[in-house]
């Protein structure tokens, strides 16, 4: 099948482009001398001759790079800088070609004692070139630092919240009191998680990680693991504070491929949902959302299931947003969003009119509300590409924060990974007020999906 036109162009222009300003600066240097009058029409033809075989040379290379070959990967950044910025330089050039995209998988299954850890590392786009396996001990003493701290955390959260629960009343001493608390166990559990990844049968793991990813690699980190182990601060670990272009995602260890329907588009489509807002500042969402450049955005406020049904079967969107009051159940399991207020829905009660709108293109579904793992647990069940939600009780001002970090982020270039982490991570100057804030967010991936850029969404459908 030929590539498609617009896509093989624009990687024929990031060649010429690139090609021109090496020329430039060879020029500039005197390395290539100025053409002899006699040798003019010569010249001429072989320059011709030259840059229309480099443009479909280009093209082809820039097609191959915007479809995912990770050989490619720095043209594909070059060309998304040139039809930004309208140029390139060889600094740009050189630190693209250094930066390569690597796919980590981290497998845990539970055995009879502990877990049996599999390992998978490869670029991009490509079947895992290193596999390795391991152990890990029993959780046993995380899993009560957890408990302790999520208890803790939960009772210091004064603010209004997005969580569907009376919120918890305090008095100003004791949430002084409260914060410290969490702070402090916060602390044991970053400590005992790190201290459990430390285990001798858990080293080869951790070695051939080290051996085998560079600090300047863009790095996927998927964790495949049981539901009560997504709920671990898992971004605490030492080895992301090594990597600081690597960013976790959560799976299952079952999936399957979904086909999809795609269709030309010049804007990025969103569906966005403002629900139950009872005691909490949705329409801050609105806002941020409405700033987002080649966006078509359709907003719900506190709609009917009926029209909610019927907006996911009819139209395709590459977007779902939900803001409002969510929650999910004690064991992490399922969950709920509370579309207006009086109504609820559970994953399962949307079921078909989220299959129908995955198979018509959706790519992201982003739930900007509280207590969200159950949500992403019971949406990884119908192959959505990728999920966000926020792991426990969010305040409004953390919600918003981050909606409006991510998105500028996102929306200007970057891939979808380290938008998420770059702000998640500019969330904790607010953790004086709201401990733990740059905690929340998180990734939910379905494994054989590769993210799109907001570009790709936009125009490389």
């Amino acid at each position: 099948m030929l590539p498609d036109f617009s896509e093989g162009m624009l990687g024929g222009i990031a060649g010429v482009a690139t090609g021109k300003e090496v020329i430039k600066v060879l020029n500039n240097h005197g390395t290539v001398p100025p053409l002899r009058e006699a040798a003019a029409v010569d010249a001429t033809f072989a320059a011709f001759a030259g840059t229309f075989a480099g443009v479909v040379i280009a093209a082809y290379i820039g097609w191959q790079a915007l479809k995912g070959n990770h050989r490619f990967a720095w043209i594909k950044t070059i060309a998304v800088n040139f039809a930004t910025t309208g140029n390139v330089s060889l600094r740009g050039l050189v630190d693209a070609a250094e930066i390569e995209s690597k796919l980590v998988i981290l497998k845990l299954s539970k055995g009879n004692s502990g877990f049996s850890v599999t390992l998978q590392i490869g670029a991009e786009g490509t079947l895992p070139t290193v596999e390795c396996t391991g152990e890990l001990p029993p959780a046993l003493a995380i899993s009560r630092c957890y408990q302790q701290w999520q208890s803790s955390y939960r009772r210091s959260i004064c603010s209004s919240y997005r969580l569907d629960i009376p919120e918890t009343q305090v008095t100003n001493f004791s949430r002084k009191e409260f914060l410290a608390q969490c702070n402090e166990l916060a602390e044991d559990l970053q400590r005992e998680l790190n201290q459990w990844l430390n285990d001798e049968q858990f080293r080869t793991v951790k070695e051939e990680l080290l051996a085998t990813l560079s600090k300047s690699d863009s790095i996927r980190f998927i964790l495949q693991a049981e539901h009560q182990l997504w709920q671990l601060p898992w971004h605490l670990w030492d080895f992301f504070a090594r990597y600081p272009q690597a960013e976790l995602a959560l799976s299952t260890d079952s999936y399957q491929t979904v086909s999809k329907v795609s269709s030309p588009q010049s804007q990025v489509r969103i569906l966005a949902i403002l629900g139950n807002s009872t005691n909490i500042n949705v329409e801050a969402d609105r806002a941020i959302l409405q700033r987002l450049p080649d966006a078509a955005i359709t907003f719900l406020v506190e709609p009917q299931r009926q029209e909610l049904n019927d907006q996911l079967w009819t139209q395709p969107w590459d977007i779902l947003f939900f803001a409002g009051h969510s929650a999910s159940s004690s064991h992490g399991e399922t969950g709920q969003i509370s579309i207006n207020a009086t109504e609820s829905l559970t994953v399962t009660e949307l079921k078909y009119a989220l299959k129908k709108a995955i198979a018509n293109g959706l790519h992201l579904a982003l739930f900007n509300s509280c207590d969200g793992l159950g949500l992403a647990f019971n949406l990884a069940d119908l192959q959505i590409p990728q999920i966000i939600v926020m792991r426990e009780p969010v305040p409004d001002l953390v919600a918003q924060e981050f909606l409006k970090n991510f998105l500028e982020i996102f929306a200007r270039g970057l891939p979808l990974y380290q938008a998420v982490r770059e702000a998640r991570e500019k969330l904790q100057w607010l953790e004086d007020s709201f401990p733990c804030a740059s905690w929340l967010p998180v990734i939910c991936q379905h494994p054989a999906e590769v993210p799109p850029t907001w570009q790709e969404l936009r125009s490389f459908r």
